[in-house]
C-alpha cells in the first residue's frame, strides 16, 4: 500500500508522519493546512497504521505509562508507543483520534523544551501578546469573541515555551481549537508578556494572586497526560519559570465587553506594567 509522508510544524517542533491511508492524509493535509512544513531531517518521526479495530475495550479516558524513555499512551481508539526520537502509532482512521495523538506528543515534547501546552486562549492586541487561561467554561472562547484582537491564536490550548537565551516566555499558535473551530493565525509566536486567570462574572475584576496561588491555577491548566511524578515535577518547573517572566493576575470579566482600558490600567496594583493600549 502505497504510504504518504507529513511533516508538522507546532511551537518550533517538528513531528514527521508516514501515512499508510491516502484519504487520511488529504484530511490531515486540510485540517493542519497552516502548520504544514516542508523542513525535514531530524524531525520526530511517527508511523501511523490505521485500523478500526478498539485498542483498549472502549476505554474514553487516556491511559498513559512511561518506563525511563519509553513512552505508552492508549485509548478505545489508537495505541502510541514512543521514545525519545520516534514512535508508531495504531488509531482509527479518524482526525479526532490523530489529533488526540498529536496532542499527546506535542505535550512531551514540550517539556523536553522548556515548555507546556495549556489549556488557554490566546491573542494579540496591539503587538502585545496574553493568554487567559482556564478550564472548560470559564471563557476562553468567549474572551477571543468580545477582545476584538488583532490576531487570535487559539481559543482553546496553546503552547507556552521559556525562550533560553533571555529566559522570556513566548506564546504559540496551535491547530486546537475549541468553539470557534478555526482561527485567523497561521504558524506565528510572541513574546508573552500578559497571562490571566479567568472566570466570567456580572462585571470586570482585576485581583492581584500571589505567586503561590498563580502556579497552583497554572498546574491546573497545564497538559498532561497520565500521572507520572517526572512529568509533574518538570511542568511544575517550567510554569514556575514561565510565571516569572510574565505579568498575572485574576480577572473577571462579563460576556459582552473586554474593557482594555481598565486591564492596562491594572498597573497601579504592582501587578501589571502599564502599556498605551485603546
Amino acid at each position: 500500500m502505497p504510504s504518504k509522508i507529513i511533516t508538522i510544524c507546532i511551537a518550533e517542533i517538528f513531528f514527521t508522519f508516514q501515512l499508510n491511508d491516502l484519504k487520511m492524509a488529504k484530511k490531515i493535509l486540510y485540517r493542519y493546512k497552516y502548520f504544514i512544513s516542508n523542513i525535514s531531517g531530524r524531525n520526530f518521526m511517527v508511523r501511523c497504521i490505521f485500523s478500526k479495530k478498539p485498542f483498549d475495550s472502549f476505554n474514553k479516558k487516556i491511559s498513559l505509562e512511561q518506563n525511563k524513555n519509553h513512552w505508552h499512551a492508549k485509548r478505545y481508539d489508537f495505541e502510541l508507543l514512543w521514545n525519545s526520537k520516534n514512535g508508531i502509532a495504531k488509531l482509527f482512521p479518524s482526525i479526532y483520534s490523530f489529533d488526540a495523538i498529536l496532542r499527546i506528543l506535542l505535550a512531551n515534547r514540550l517539556m523536553l523544551k522548556n515548555g507546556v501546552l495549556v489549556h488557554g486562549a490566546s491573542l494579540v492586541k496591539n503587538n502585545n501578546a496574553f493568554s487567559f487561561l482556564g478550564p472548560s467554561g470559564s471563557g476562553k472562547t468567549t474572551i477571543c469573541k468580545i477582545a476584538h484582537s488583532d490576531i487570535i491564536l487559539s481559543d482553546e490550548i496553546t503552547a507556552i515555551k521559556i525562550n533560553k537565551k533571555i529566559q522570556k516566555a513566548f506564546v504559540y499558535s496551535t491547530p486546537f481549537w475549541g468553539e470557534m473551530k478555526k482561527g485567523n493565525s497561521p504558524n506565528k509566536s510572541f513574546r508573552l508578556e500578559y497571562l490571566f486567570f479567568i472566570k466570567k462574572n456580572k462585571s470586570l475584576k482585576l485581583l492581584p494572586i500571589s505567586f503561590n496561588d498563580a502556579i497552583l491555577n497554572f498546574l491546573k491548566c497545564v497538559c498532561i497526560f497520565g500521572n507520572n511524578i517526572k512529568e509533574i515535577k518538570r511542568a511544575f518547573q517550567i510554569s514556575t519559570k514561565i510565571l516569572l517572566s510574565v505579568n498575572y493576575a485574576k480577572l473577571y470579566f462579563p460576556k459582552s465587553k473586554l474593557d482594555w482600558k481598565t486591564i492596562f490600567n491594572f498597573s497601579k496594583y504592582g501587578t501589571i506594567k502599564q502599556k498605551n493600549v485603546s
